[in-house]
């Protein structure tokens, strides 16, 4: 008849790690009587498995939705299973992240989808870490690993392109987009059209995210005149966020032709009180909006007012009794007529 028996040895009676180590057992009866020796061969294991984070997302350790941003690596026991896990200050305990094993090497490559990003969020108070447990059943948790997460693109926006109306002119000012973007990053300006694409060049904009680019001579004359560009802004965050923003407008830099008066002051082109010698009548292109001023050999006098070219091309302007009572009185006077098109030209 046999009976079982059961001994516990504490952690400091265990020897050091071995590949082959021998439990022998001898039995002893009341009266001193010895037994055979009962052997077996087993192996300790004690020592937990070598757990390390070595690179987390981009070189700075910030996580994102840039391309290679979600990676984390390391170095663990080899061909076993591990989780990784994060944790922050708000969080009451750890987040199971994801699940890998080692490979023969003993090396691990996670990939973050963009749920397990926003599962983290944008911040920089959070720290990764990885456990494993090896076939012996040692347990080890990997020290932690800081790390930041940025999913927020810049904020990109377009104020004027060619002033409120997107069309760029031949007027002061108007070859220009403004707008906002990430402060002191690079921001890249190119145009589509019908050529393909056109870049126009890379600016900063400045601590408060404003820029100003001038669309050049060379600009211009490349892109030529129509209303079917695409104008483009891009721009990379420091963590790799990508921001496009598009927007459609036309060219027309060409200036208008000429306007001509036929006739000022009736037939004797003389601007008196009557009615109808206080007309100026003429051509221009239709819905071109002229005006006029009178000059004499030293220069301007003064404006005489403004009016709009009809559907026909013909203008006509009466310059009433007010503006005609403050004219000089005499001879050699010269009304200039100019012609502003839609565009500003």
């Amino acid at each position: 008849q046999y009976g079982s028996w059961t001994i516990s040895i504490s952690p400091t009676e265990i020897p050091s790690d071995t590949s082959t180590s021998v439990l022998t057992a001898v039995a002893i009866d009341t009266v001193g009587n010895r037994s055979q020796s009962a052997n077996l061969s087993f192996v300790i294991d004690s020592i937990a498995p070598n757990l390390s984070i070595n690179a987390v997302g981009s070189a700075d350790g910030i996580l994102s939705t840039a391309s290679g941003y979600q990676q984390v690596s390391g170095t663990a026991e080899p061909l076993q299973d591990l989780t990784l896990w994060v944790g922050r200050s708000s969080y009451p305990t750890p987040i199971l992240l994801a699940s890998t094993k080692s490979d023969a090497r003993g090396v691990f490559n996670l990939t973050l989808s963009l749920d397990d990003l926003k599962l983290i969020g944008d911040g920089n108070s959070h720290y990764l870490f990885v456990t494993q447990s090896d076939l012996a059943g040692n347990i080890s948790v990997s020290p932690y690993f800081p790390c930041s997460v940025d999913l927020t693109s810049p904020l990109l926006t377009i104020s004027t392109l060619g002033g409120k109306d997107l069309i760029i002119s031949s007027q002061v000012d108007d070859a220009s987009v403004s707008g906002t973007a990430e402060p002191g990053l690079p921001l890249i300006i190119s145009v589509t059209g019908s050529f393909g694409t056109r870049k126009l060049g890379v600016i900063t904009p400045d601590n408060t995210g404003s820029f100003v680019y001038y669309f050049n001579s060379a600009d211009l004359a490349a892109l030529g005149q129509g209303n079917d560009f695409i104008l483009r802004l891009q721009q990379t965050d420091h963590a790799g966020n990508n921001s496009t923003v598009n927007v459609a407008f036309s060219i027309d830099t060409i200036s208008p032709s000429a306007p001509v008066i036929i006739a000022a002051g009736g037939l004797d082109k003389i601007i008196s009180s009557s009615s109808l010698d206080r007309r100026i009548e003429g051509l221009a292109e239709p819905n071109d909006f002229v005006s006029f001023a009178l000059f004499d050999v030293n220069g301007k006098i003064s404006d005489l007012g403004s009016t709009y070219v009809d559907l026909n091309g013909t203008f006509y302007y009466d310059l009433g009794d007010m503006v005609v009572s403050k004219l000089p009185q005499g001879s050699g006077f010269q009304i200039l007529a100019t012609t502003r098109d839609t565009a500003g030209n």
